[in-house]
């Protein structure tokens, strides 16, 4: 709620929203600036703009997301629901603010996802910049140290997220909104490990494939650089996904 009370105070042309536990990347702010100027981006336009985002580890290990994805004509929203891109920080018109609906309800976390997916509902145009735009410290903010409740709270997150962008007016694919249902399923079988819910797991990832969007930012390198992780180095290990 805290967040969504402060949606009407800018008053500037471009507002910058940051995940509150992360921090700006270097050189950010004046790539972004650079951006609008040499483009001529129009301030009564309704866009955002992107770029990567750093996890980093205590040891010196760093993973960078490309969001490079935005590149191709796939529309971002359906990007972001399938977690191909992601806005841990994203620069947006005011305009695109002033579209925003407070839809938290009361609740905190298992509204953030609501709140994040109205940046790509209300922006007409997206952009993206190959610079680091926000920095996370894997392992220091309050959702690495959830109890079990806390965790399982989290189920909801995915069936409300697809809740309110249809009250919102989203259109949404019929295979994105299994791959919410997918989604869901997943977390349920990881508390439970029911075989009710991995075989529920199994036919919604098999209803909402999509070869045009599944076969973006497949993952392999992230699953690398996890098994990796794990194994004794001297050097920190830069993986680029």
């Amino acid at each position: 709620m805290n967040l969504e009370q402060v949606w009407s105070m800018p008053t500037g042309d471009i507002v910058y929203t940051l995940a509150g536990d992360d921090e700006c990347g270097d050189g950010w702010l004046k790539a972004v600036t650079d951006y609008v100027r040499n483009n001529n981006l129009s301030m009564i336009d309704r866009f955002c703009i992107y770029g990567d985002y750093r996890c980093q580890y205590p040891n010196g290990d760093s993973l960078v997301f490309r969001n490079n994805a935005l590149n191709t004509k796939i529309d971002s929203l359906r990007l972001a629901n399938r977690n191909k891109i992601g806005n841990r920080s994203v620069c947006s018109s005011i305009e695109v603010l002033r579209q925003f609906s407070r839809v938290s309800m009361g609740r905190s976390h298992i509204a953030e996802s609501a709140q994040a997916r109205q940046f790509q509902l209300f922006s007409d145009r997206d952009y993206y910049i190959p610079v680091v735009g926000n920095v996370y410290h894997v392992g220091v903010g309050v959702s690495s140290h959830l109890s079990l409740n806390d965790r399982l709270d989290r189920l909801g997150i995915r069936q409300y997220t697809k809740e309110v962008l249809l009250k919102l007016g989203a259109q949404i694919p019929r295979k994105d909104l299994f791959f919410f249902d997918y989604c869901s399923a997943r977390v349920r079988f990881k508390f439970n490990h029911e075989l009710f819910s991995l075989l529920q797991m199994i036919k919604y990832r098999v209803l909402s494939f999509d070869f045009r969007i599944d076969i973006l930012k497949f993952g392999y390198k992230k699953k690398l650089f996890s098994i990796l992780r794990r194994l004794p180095h001297k050097r920190p290990l830069h993986f680029v996904v």
